[in-house]
């Protein structure tokens, strides 16, 4: 489960002083932000002329430089703090994202490293940094450490009998052998043998002394290092697997001499033969499809140590890792969203104790496939010696973004259904309104052309009233045919120019039987002229907003009266605004 804790960075890194030479105030501002809270001395520069005022030239200064400034480009600040302090400064170059041409040619002239202004950058400079001032700091110990070789042959020799690994070294123009003590150990020979070309040819195995001739003639004819493993026979007749690492050392072109090492890895081998037929007996049972991983890891009794001992086949492809990384249990750790990262170390942290179960749910930036949603489970092993640690923990990861893609599907189509019901409700209860309102007032003018001695003018004016609302109502019929395209949020606008009095008064028409009824008095004002009252819009849409509010105000008003009332705002931004307000002296509508 978790490997390791992270350990502060040492000292000696933090003493590096890091120059920021980047026109951009912002992001030079970011970066020193970043690197001053990881413990680094920063100072920060806007352009040339700065940068040249503040570059020191001390083995402990590092340059982080922007290629492209406005008063210079990279390459040129770096020749001339070549000249001004004699030797080319600790340097890291900072290109456009797609310029690696520029990053190269800075290399050439002598950075140490290069970062690209791409999406990653901010997420990856202080590591850059952090790994330069490493190796920078590993240069200057270099020299103390070639001092103190002599010192520690004593102490090489005794590791090379624990590790059993001896030394050698071939002189390539006589053929000669040197061999250590432990590498005499290793092949049981005594400390009198003279290891001869011919000598050594003993101690191959019949079948790899062709190859092994092969591969030390290669190494000296191309200069060409190797390591290899290969089957070798002691003095003794003993088999042994050895590990056996050539280094070349040349002049120019020319092979000078072979060193190397000889390790005797025979328990390593067999260790790895055993497993390897664990794997291969558990991928037989197991014969696990590409869309989950069997992970098997071992952490030590500390807890923070933790090796992989077992990977099923497909675990590179599901998780896009690479099989040199695939055993590095914290390597896969690095992809995981941002956002889910906490939580799948809590859930972690929870699986190392009683009852060492881990289960999550998290998402997974693939390399090649993008945000992937896996399903991990793990189950803890204790230790026999202490049942409150961790010794195995066997992890089965699922990759269930399909899942994950219908449920999200699923929620989407439930929302939209609920919508589309509280759409059609609603749609249903403002239909059932529009179709009562035309229809009261063709009962109501109906029943007013009954009354005697009705003079013909009054009778025009009612009949006008009639034909009017039953036009409302088949206009209304037609909405409810067109229901398919109101769902579709497609509701086309019939817009013509009409005369705003000519609403009102229709309104009033309308409603006037309803609030004689009712003892109230229905009011229009306006405060524009005749000409004025013309607009462009849709009359019947207009209409119906406009009869809802009144019908409304007569519902729930008993006494006084409603007034329609049009008026002319002031003109805004070049508009004409015009407000329509419904007023009643009705009980009004409750603070809550």
């Amino acid at each position: 489960m978790n490997s390791s804790n992270q350990t502060a960075k040492p000292e000696s890194i933090k003493e590096f002083h890091i120059l920021v030479i980047e026109d951009d105030e912002g992001l030079n501002y970011l970066i020193r932000k970043k690197l001053k809270k990881e413990g680094y001395k920063t100072s920060g520069a806007l352009n040339a002329v700065e940068a040249f005022e503040k570059v020191s030239g001390g083995s402990n200064e590092l340059l982080l430089l922007d290629y492209q400034l406005p008063d210079s480009t990279g390459k040129d600040i770096i020749v001339e703090l070549q000249k001004r302090i004699g030797k080319t400064p600790n340097f890291i170059v900072i290109t456009g994202y797609g310029d690696e041409n520029t990053a190269v040619e800075m290399m050439k002239l002598g950075a140490i490293d290069y970062l690209v202004k791409n999406p990653d950058f901010l997420d990856i400079f202080v590591k850059k940094v952090e790994k330069t001032c490493n190796d920078l700091k590993n240069i200057n110990r270099l020299s103390v450490a070639e001092a103190d070789l002599e010192k520690s042959n004593l102490l090489l020799h005794e590791t090379g009998v624990i590790a059993r690994a001896g030394g050698w070294e071939m002189d390539t123009s006589t053929g000669d052998f040197q061999w250590t003590s432990t590498a005499k150990m290793i092949f049981e020979v005594d400390d009198s043998f003279i290891p001869t070309l011919h000598s050594i040819r003993s101690f191959f195995v019949k079948d790899d002394n062709p190859e092994i001739h092969e591969i030390i003639g290669n190494a000296i004819a191309e200069c060409k290092d190797f390591d290899i493993e290969r089957r070798f026979i002691t003095a003794r007749g003993k088999e042994l697997w050895i590990r056996v690492i050539g280094k070349i050392k040349k002049d120019k072109d020319r092979c000078l001499r072979l060193f190397g090492v000889f390790q005797d890895i025979t328990s390593q081998k067999q260790h790895q033969l055993e497993q390897d037929l664990r794997e291969k007996h558990l991928q037989s049972l197991l014969q696990n499809p590409e869309g989950y991983v069997i992970y098997r890891t071992r952490a030590d009794i500390t807890q923070t140590k933790i090796e992989v001992i077992h990977v099923s086949p497909s675990f590179s492809s599901l998780l896009g890792i690479t099989d040199k990384d695939k055993y590095n249990f914290i390597s896969w750790f690095s992809y995981v969203h941002p956002d889910d990262l906490q939580k799948l170390m809590i859930a972690n942290a929870n699986g190392m104790k009683p009852p060492f179960v881990f289960t999550e749910q998290i998402r997974y930036i693939h390399p090649e496939k993008g945000e992937r949603w896996l399903d991990i489970r793990a189950r803890g092993i204790p230790y026999d010696e202490d049942p409150s640690k961790i010794e195995y923990a066997n992890w089965i990861i699922l990759d269930i973004t399909n899942q994950k893609q219908t449920e999200e599907e699923l929620i989407v189509a439930l929302e939209k259904a609920q919508e589309a019901d509280r759409l059609k409700s609603a749609f249903l209860a403002n239909m059932s309104h529009e179709i009562r309102t035309p229809m009261n007032g063709i009962l109501g003018f109906i029943k007013l052309l009954k009354t005697p001695d009705l003079s013909e003018n009054k009778r025009q004016q009612y009949t006008d009233v009639i034909q009017k609302s039953s036009d409302r109502l088949l206009s209304t019929l037609n909405d409810l045919i067109d229901i398919s395209k109101i769902e579709a949020n497609q509701i086309k606008l019939d817009n013509t120019s009409f005369s705003l009095k000519m609403l009102g008064k229709e309104i009033i028409d309308f409603y006037h039987p309803e609030v004689q009824s009712k003892g109230i008095n229905l009011n229009l004002t306006t405060d524009f002229t005749p000409a004025e009252a013309f607009i462009y819009s849709d009359y019947d849409k207009l209409f119906g907003i406009l009869s809802n509010l009144v019908k409304n105000a007569i519902k729930f008003t008993n006494k006084g009266e409603i007034n329609v009332v049009f008026k002319r705002l002031q003109e805004k931004l070049g508009e004409d605004l015009l407000k329509i307000s419904v007023q009643d002296t009705g009980i009004g509508i409750p603070d809550n």
